[in-house]
């Protein structure tokens, strides 16, 4: 039970993005909102070299806040994501992002009400403890928790005057709720939680993605995942995706996340272009990814079941180079794949070793359909 507690917790205090709203400084100057949106968008398209030009004019307008720190620290982010944990390139994030959490909590000393303070402290925060929940670090998240909890509830009251509040109180909302209903056992430790809200969550997520700047990426992403994920609902967790691809057709995890649904809802045309982008990548992880899903198209539209078995056995040996909690998001496919392999061949031993660490790995629940 612990361990989904954690995930509970770890689901409501998790957003990540631009520092959602600038109260004092960004608000009060229209120049360097617009500087701020553009960056944001920038990095969540992987414009990196945009990104770098707008990061050195926000930096000369308010040199040692809060947002230079940031900025940096998530363009790093997604550059190198998934993180080889043991980089410096890693540290460096991490240093960043401490550093964002320090200079705020220096702001909030002073001045317990100021808006942008808490939000990149928790936005730093969140970062962090989510770095720690894949690197395995898992008492510093347990040593956090309690103070990240009480900060994000602070800060969702004020969704009222800011949209970008809208985000992170709507993921509170529907996962409160949702997990309540779904696993009642948990009902009794969720009674700890503040209640939550299911349409209201879904809602206030909607709002985020339509009227947000800084939260939009996340909030059109999470709309796609808990549609296809948790509401069974496809054809709304298609239309999510596909705003998202428009736009944000660079960014490599989320052209990724789109090609899978479509590949999974039977669109192998729609999914083709998007798979091609992903094995021309020189990115282990996300060719991985893509020849997972070529991997696919063969089984499920070719009906080229060899063929699919030669791309899985090829997989399995590139997830070697990839060390990474993030591969959880193919493995199902390539095991799954295998152990049909073995099951035509009669080895019975193999078939379910490989259908076992399948069933381990499915997040989309992909085996029911089986």
């Amino acid at each position: 039970m612990g361990k989904i507690v954690f995930k509970l917790i770890y689901l409501f205090i998790f957003f990540v993005g631009m520092p959602k709203v600038g109260a004092q400084v960004f608000n009060n100057d229209s120049e360097l909102l617009q500087l701020s949106m553009e960056a944001t968008h920038a990095v969540y398209n992987w414009e990196f070299d945009k990104t770098k030009v707008v990061a050195t004019k926000i930096k000369e307008k308010i040199p040692g806040h809060p947002a230079n720190y940031f900025l940096e620290a998530l363009t790093l982010y997604w550059q190198n994501f998934p993180f080889d944990f043991e980089s410096e390139v890693y540290r460096k994030h991490m240093a960043l992002l401490q550093k964002v959490s320090d200079k705020s909590e220096e702001v909030l000393e002073e001045n317990p009400d100021d808006y942008e303070a808490k939000f990149f402290l928790l936005s730093a925060k969140s970062m962090m403890l989510r770095n720690w929940d894949d690197d395995g670090s898992t008492m510093k998240v347990i040593g956090e928790l309690r103070e990240m909890y009480k900060l994000f509830v602070a800060s969702s009251e004020l969704k009222k005057n800011y949209s970008e509040f809208s985000l992170p109180s709507g993921l509170y909302n529907f996962y409160r709720e949702f997990y309540a209903e779904e696993k009642p056992v948990y009902k009794p430790v969720l009674f700890f939680f503040k209640s939550g809200d299911v349409e209201e969550g879904m809602k206030e997520i909607k709002y985020a993605a339509e009227n947000a700047s800084y939260s939009k990426a996340e909030a059109y992403f999470y709309l796609c995942y808990i549609y296809y994920r948790y509401l069974d609902d496809s054809a709304k967790a298609l239309e999510f995706q596909h705003k998202l691809m428009e736009l944000y057709p660079n960014n490599l995890f989320y052209v990724f996340k789109s090609a899978e649904i479509l590949v999974l809802e039977g669109k192998y045309q729609k999914a083709k272009p998007l798979i091609a982008k992903l094995c021309a990548s020189d990115k282990v992880y996300y060719k991985l990814a893509g020849m997972t899903l070529s991997g696919l198209i063969e089984e499920l539209y070719h009906k080229n079941n060899e063929k699919a078995w030669e791309i899985y056995a090829e997989c399995e040996d590139m997830l070697e180079k990839v060390n990474t909690p993030y591969a959880r998001f193919f493995k199902t496919y390539i095991y799954v794949g295998i152990s049909d392999f073995y099951h035509e061949k009669g080895d019975v031993h193999n078939a379910k070793k490989y259908y076992k660490l399948a069933k381990e790995f499915d997040e989309w629940g992909y085996l029911k359909s089986e």
